[in-house]
Formats: C-alpha cells, sequence, structure tokens
C-alpha cells in the first residue's frame, strides 16, 4: 500500500526544487553568483546552482566604505561569495562577497571531501 501524502516541510521542498540540502549550501559554504541587479543598498545575483534569489546587502559588498553599491558592481558582473544565511521557506541566500569574510569565515564549516589536498 502506498503512504499517506503529507505536505512537503520548507527545507524538503527546498531540496526537490534545488537539488541544495542542508550539508550542501549552508552558512559558510563558498558560492559563484553572477550579479542580476544593482540597487542602492543591494545586489541581487543567481547562484551557479540556478537559485535566483541571492542578495548581497551593501555592508557585505566589499570591505571598503560606499556610498552605493553601483559604485563595485555592474549587472553581468560574477563574483566569488560565502553563504551568511539560507531562508529556505522564501528561496533566499544571504551573501558576502566581503574579502575579510572570503578568507576568515568558517564558523564550524569543514570541507566535506577529506581528500582534497589544496
Amino acid at each position: 500500500p502506498r503512504k499517506k501524502w503529507k505536505k512537503p516541510s520548507h527545507d524538503e521542498l527546498f531540496t526537490m526544487l534545488t537539488g541544495e540540502t542542508k550539508d550542501t549550501l549552508r552558512r559558510g559554504t563558498l558560492v559563484t553568483a553572477r550579479v542580476t541587479r544593482v540597487d542602492w543598498e543591494m545586489v541581487n545575483c543567481t547562484l551557479d546552482n540556478g537559485i535566483d534569489n541571492g542578495r548581497i546587502p551593501k555592508m557585505y559588498l566589499t570591505d571598503r566604505v560606499i556610498n552605493q553599491c553601483s559604485e563595485i558592481v555592474n549587472v553581468g558582473q560574477t563574483l566569488s561569495c560565502r553563504v551568511l544565511d539560507v531562508n529556505r521557506s522564501l528561496f533566499e541566500v544571504v551573501l558576502t562577497s566581503r574579502g575579510r569574510d572570503l578568507k576568515e569565515m568558517t564558523d564550524g564549516v569543514t570541507d566535506s571531501d577529506t581528500y582534497l589536498v589544496e
């Protein structure tokens, strides 16, 4: 007999539609993002995995002080980023592209490939 249907959780739905799990996309994960829109205070982008609701707040865009995001990035530009937060119910990923975050942010994150030699 078939199992009774149950509504998937936000995490299950996120994984079904994106292929990303809590292990593959979490705080500290390095990703590549393509800029799709630049506002004064925010950069919108599409992640290399296809998630199109990536956001980089101005304060996480660069290590230096800027007045507006367009001083640093343009639509179509590709950025290396690190994940700050994943909101699975909104399919939103908050990112940082600050140099110090790309270098220093580990927050308990380890490489999942134990045989990788860098």
